[in-house]
């Protein structure tokens, strides 16, 4: 496993992240100030440093500088209770991994630390790649000894090889790699148009490439969009090089699979988008909470006034009953169902950008429908109506309500994308009991989600939407917070008639069982 070492004048912090990390089975050092984690990556083989901003003699974007300078290899995570954005715009400058604000989960810290790890193998890949030019020369030498020698060869390569005739303008050899990268066998790779196996939008640029003529060269193209035989797109990093056999010309096309590479690409982008929208939400969130306290203030007054109103005219109406008095009851009551209104909208926008994390009994019910009612006016724009069928003795629940808010919005959004294509539908949301667990159901008409995805729905990075929409974090985030809450979530669903996604979560009384005796609940943590 990996050596971590976690710098913070914090002891706390230090013994903390030591011993979780530790039972990761990873191998911990621990610092309490920038001299010491200094020494220590002299001495030390580190792979990952986690490293707090504010320390006393040496803050932790100057030790982060030297450590870059002294290895570049080394990934650093910086954490800390303070930030501004020219520490955050400093700290990526200087060539920072990523940056986690205290308080952080330690789930949020594995997950960084897993990609800190898979970023260094796919660097140390990249370094290959200054080899293939080498290797390839090699490889031309052999195939002069013959066909057989290339055959052995390129068939125990790790890396996808195609060779083309190109007098034929044909596949003339397919190693097994390559098979396994595209899905295609040898016979069909050599039958096939040489330009199939690439997106339509790369072709003519492929084509077009001064390689594939009878010129003794080498190029190298990155990130190249290629279609296997199931229609998915795989990315490729491709050396090609042509070489003359007695009188014939053959390209000889290397590919390493890249696809990965482009995810974690997508991926950093991602997060430093969310820096920026984060720093934004913060604000927004200030803001409506201001504003709610604003609203409100006046909102009460009027539903007091409204309140003496109703009770006057309602001591009033035996003796006067004239259409004047009518008209002001309608007038009076659409007014107060206005307010009941304000005071809804006023409440959602308050959950939506307030998060604590307190532990609470959840109503089930209550959660739902504050949900529909916050979003339904916002759904019925593209045409999608809500539907509840709510059972009111359905159980509460203990967890966070933010996140179990954060929930049901995913999956809400998830709906609202598949309904798009059909340009109208429902999304109908239920509750039940069964037996001692609260059953949520959320069903939509939509497009459906294939059968060979739904094994992989909530896999992190899996997405069935097309390059650029999706992240695939917010089905593995649902997944994440319902495991936490003791609870499974599973899908059911059939392309072109809909989606169900079904949550269940223990009641409280099985919570406090699991929580006591997890073996004899039969529980999961």
């Amino acid at each position: 496993m990996a050596n971590i070492l976690v710098v913070d004048d914090e002891s706390s912090v230090c013994n903390w992240l030591k011993n979780t990390l530790e039972m990761r089975n990873y191998t911990v050092f621990t610092a309490k100030n920038g001299t010491d984690a200094l020494k220590m990556v002299e001495e030390a083989k580190l792979d990952v440093v986690i490293l707090d901003i504010k320390m006393p003699d040496m803050d932790g974007i100057e030790v982060l500088r030297v450590i870059k300078k002294k290895n570049i290899e080394i990934e650093v995570i910086m954490i800390t209770a303070y930030s501004t954005i020219e520490n955050i715009l400093d700290i990526l400058k200087i060539g920072v991994f990523d940056y986690l604000s205290k308080p952080f989960s330690f789930e949020e810290l594995e997950i960084t630390i897993t990609r800190a790890l898979q970023k260094q193998i796919t660097n140390r890949e990249l370094l290959e790649q200054k080899m293939i030019a080498r290797e390839l020369q090699i490889k031309h030498d052999i195939l002069q000894e013959g066909e057989r020698r290339y055959r052995t060869l390129f068939d125990n390569f790790s890396d996808g090889v195609l060779i083309i005739d190109l007098e034929k303008k044909k596949y003339d050899y397919a190693n097994i790699s390559i098979c396994q990268i595209l899905g295609y066998s040898v016979q069909e790779l050599c039958e096939m148009d040489i330009e199939k196996i690439y997106h339509a939008n790369i072709r003519p640029s492929v084509m077009s490439n001064p390689v594939c003529t009878k010129e003794k060269v080498i190029n190298f193209i990155e990130s190249v969009p290629c279609l296997t035989k199931n229609g998915d797109i795989k990315y490729a990093d491709i050396t090609f090089k042509t070489v003359d056999i007695g009188d014939k010309w053959y390209q000889i096309d290397i590919f390493r699979d890249a696809t990965f590479k482009i995810k974690m690409e997508q991926e950093k982008k991602e997060m430093q988008k969310q820096i920026i929208i984060s720093s934004r939400l913060a604000s927004i969130g200030e803001m409506a909470a201001a504003m709610g306290h604003e609203i409100n203030n006046p909102l009460n007054i009027l539903s007091i006034n409204f309140e003496c109103l109703c009770d006057e005219l309602g001591t009033n109406v035996s003796t006067n009953s004239s259409k004047g008095n009518e008209i002001i009851e309608e007038l009076l009551d659409s007014s107060h169902q206005a307010i009941d209104r304000i005071s809804k909208i006023i409440k959602g926008l308050r959950n939506y950008t307030h998060f604590s994390e307190a532990i609470e009994k959840i109503d089930v019910n209550e959660l739902i429908t504050e949900s529909v009612d916050f979003l339904k006016s916002i759904y019925l724009k593209d045409n999608i109506q809500f539907i509840l069928e709510l059972d009111p003795l359905c159980f509460k629940v203990m967890g966070n309500r933010g996140l179990l808010l954060q929930v049901l919005s995913n999956l809400f959004s998830n709906s609202k994308y598949a309904i798009k294509a059909k340009k109208a539908g429902t999304i109908t949301i239920s509750s039940s009991n069964l037996d001692d667990q609260a059953i949520i159901k959320v069903r939509d008409t939509g497009s459906g989600i294939p059968s060979s995805a739904l094994e992989k729905i909530f896999d992190l990075f899996f997405t069935t939407k097309p390059v650029g929409e999706g992240t695939g974090l917010g089905l593995n985030l649902v997944y994440s917070i319902i495991q936490r809450m003791h609870g499974q979530i599973t899908v059911e669903s059939e392309e072109g008639k809909g989606t169900t996604f079904i949550i269940t979560l223990p009641n409280i009384e099985k919570v406090k069982l699991m929580e006591k005796n997890p073996t004899a609940a039969g529980g999961s943590s």
